[in-house]
């Protein structure tokens, strides 16, 4: 690939990479099959490579985590329709899920955070909701965000979507974001193609390096 990145106007975005959504212990992850995705897709391996050439060249990279400790302090509630929703809005409810402290709520440890990563706390399904996402990519002047993750139809889309309203650019990597099937992450990707860049792993890897 031709095209090169610029390392001071990029950002690197690891969405809802957390144990609770894409371990294969997790019953959230087991149920709507995040889990099984990953693991067929190597995603890890993709994501790492994409990490570790992102630090390497100095990119601001970001984990964006959902925490929904407080929410409904802060004026959030968990949507409650939909079968998925249902699924996550019930075990928050029981106050086991999505908040610091509990098992589900860590990054994945395949993928684990690095000194100087930063850790974004969101509350929905866009990495921007509820979080300072947007003040700290603008204080660092950034243009190009760089987005992966799970699952690609739902905190992946978000992202993108709430990104093009923000006026950033968006490169999505199509190897480093998967869904509960194949058919849900082609259905997705169908969806951004028209408005972000869809790159492979090894195509950041080659423009940042």
């Amino acid at each position: 690939m031709a095209e090169r990145l610029g390392a001071s106007t990029t950002a690197v975005l690891a969405v809802h990479l957390q144990k609770h959504m894409v371990h294969a212990d997790s019953p959230v992850a087991q149920m709507a099959g995040f889990g099984a995705m990953v693991r067929k897709t190597g995603l890890f391996d993709h994501v790492n490579a994409v990490l570790s050439a992102a630090r390497a060249a100095g990119v601001f990279v970001a984990y964006v985590g959902s925490d929904m400790s407080g929410a409904e302090e802060a004026g959030y509630r968990y949507p409650v329709r939909g079968d998925f929703c249902r699924m996550v809005a019930g075990e928050h409810a029981g106050g086991e899920v999505l908040r610091p402290g509990h098992w589900g709520f860590d990054i994945h440890e395949a993928v684990a955070m690095q000194p100087g990563d930063a850790f974004i706390a969101n509350r929905q399904l866009s990495a921007f909701s509820g979080s300072d996402l947007d003040a700290q990519l603008r204080a660092r002047g950034i243009a190009d965000i760089v987005v992966m993750g799970v699952a690609t139809s739902f905190a992946v889309s978000g992202t993108v979507w709430s990104a093009i309203d923000r006026g950033y650019s968006v490169i999505l990597l199509e190897d480093c974001c998967t869904a509960g099937s194949e058919e849900a992450h082609e259905a997705a990707m169908t969806c951004l193609r028209p408005i972000a860049d869809v790159w492979k792993s090894a195509d950041f890897v080659a423009a940042i390096g």
